[in-house]
């Protein structure tokens, strides 16, 4: 004779499962793309030492941080994007976005993100 056990764990083990893979499936692809938009400021940030040529103007970089957003498919505007450059030529970017994540049972969650580049001072020896 078999023993009558509950499914209740299992289905709740199922449950948690399922609900931890849907949260990854909604989340996971939107911090990929803020890392590879913080990835591609701080490409625009070090351009000019990279590359050995003068550094870009405070619009220029805007300019390209906007066509590397959109590369990615973020959609952003002139006004997410801070642009200075010091007056000893170093280049500072400050972006700053949110995206709306459309959840089940949950409604809309907003997640707003911030990228902070600075040129980085290098060492000669």
């Amino acid at each position: 004779m078999m023993k009558a056990e509950s499914k209740i764990p299992g289905i709740i083990a199922l449950m948690l499962i399922g609900t931890g893979a849907y949260l990854a499936y909604m989340f996971v692809p939107v911090y990929m793309d803020h890392l590879k938009l913080n990835r591609e400021v701080e490409e625009v940030v070090n351009w000019d030492r990279i590359h050995r040529v003068k550094p870009p103007t405070s619009q220029e970089a805007t300019e390209a941080v906007l066509a590397k957003a959109e590369k990615i498919g973020l959609k952003l505007t002139e006004k997410n994007i801070k642009a200075t450059v010091s007056p000893d030529q170093k280049l500072e970017i400050n972006v700053g976005y949110q995206v709306d994540i459309d959840l089940l049972l949950y409604g809309k969650y907003v997640w707003k993100f911030q990228v902070h580049q600075k040129e980085k001072a290098f060492r000669q020896s």
